[in-house]
């Protein structure tokens, strides 16, 4: 993907994460780590797709092991158990499809931090 794509692409996942914030759904230790690991990984994010150099190249490469390992717990354990308890009694059919739109949102979040966090690019000295 070229530039404009990815900027595109961070607005559009900030909107979509700013709006899953503010819905009306009971905030937990689950939705607070989420927002956590979203606000860094967004920060990430920006700074891959404008090329800032934001706080180190290790923190990164650490950080995206970190994130990938709590995107697979959280939307295997957490998010169905977040959903349930929010939504009630919405079909189980309907929370797998928005998990899985979801994740499928989220994967070129992974791929940018994992560009940002091993490209050289964007930390060499110029």
């Amino acid at each position: 993907m070229k530039s404009p794509a990815w900027k595109f692409y961070f607005w559009i996942i900030l909107s979509f994460d700013m709006i899953s914030f503010v819905l009306p759904f009971e905030r937990g230790v689950w939705e607070i780590v989420e927002t956590c690991f979203f606000v860094i990984a967004l920060c990430g994010l920006f700074g891959f797709c404008w090329k800032r150099r934001i706080i180190g190249r290790l923190f990164w490469q650490v950080f995206f092991a970190a994130f990938l390992c709590w995107l697979l717990v959280y939307f295997a354990l957490g998010r169905s158990q977040a959903m349930q308890t929010s939504l009630g009694s919405v079909p189980a059919l309907t929370l797998v499809v928005v998990a899985i739109v979801a994740a499928a949102l989220h994967v070129p979040l992974a791929a940018g931090l994992f560009l940002y966090a091993f490209r050289r690019d964007v930390w060499e000295e110029t």
